[in-house]
């Protein structure tokens, strides 16, 4: 069986921290959109077992239960070290950004303390302040949104541009072809 708490960290990973991730970056999501993403996710944690005790039913006990699992299990450790400078080391050889980028942005969203626990370089004032002004064009990203649907779509399809040119870089301009192992396949059906 799958601890709980582990799995309840993960759900609250998604559900809770990718929201505050976008609201450190500058993109606001409505309290609306918040608490419906929030929701899928704890479908989610349903369908996976989460205990309903671990799985709480709104945004603001979500992130309680985060700061309550960060502070019971952050702890420095030799992978934890290691997986971080393998995303660092990722960020630097496929992404078009500053080499201190990685750094900064890991800080700015995780905090100093985490990031001193998982040894993440220093952020320099350089990306800090391009980080800072990338910030600015987002102000207001939801109500733009809301109260001009042209905005919206040309940023949904922004977003769709970025994204899609963002697994080309990481594929270093490769497409993959992604198959399921023939052992996990069904062959009756």
């Amino acid at each position: 069986m799958v601890n709980q708490e582990d799995l309840a960290g993960t759900l609250m990973s998604f559900s809770v921290l990718i929201p505050l991730g976008l609201a450190e970056l500058g993109v606001e999501l409505t309290t609306g959109d918040r608490d419906a993403y929030f929701h899928i996710w704890r479908v989610v944690g349903h369908v996976l077992g989460v205990q309903e005790q671990l799985n709480p039913a709104k945004f603001g006990d979500g992130s309680a239960l985060k700061d309550v699992i960060i502070r019971r299990q952050q702890r420095p450790s030799e992978a934890g070290t290691v997986l971080t400078k393998g995303v660092l080391d990722f960020i630097r050889e496929v992404l078009p950004v500053p080499p201190g980028a990685g750094p900064t942005l890991i800080r700015h969203l995780i905090g100093d303390k985490s990031a001193d626990v998982v040894k993440v370089p220093p952020a320099d004032s350089i990306t800090q302040l391009g980080l800072s002004a990338a910030a600015v064009p987002s102000f207001g990203y939801g109500k733009a949104g809301d109260t001009l649907p042209p905005a919206a779509k040309l940023a949904s399809q922004l977003g769709l541009l970025v994204f899609k040119e963002g697994l080309l870089l990481t594929n270093k301009g490769r497409r993959r072809d992604w198959q399921v192992p023939t052992g996990l396949t069904d062959s009756s059906s």
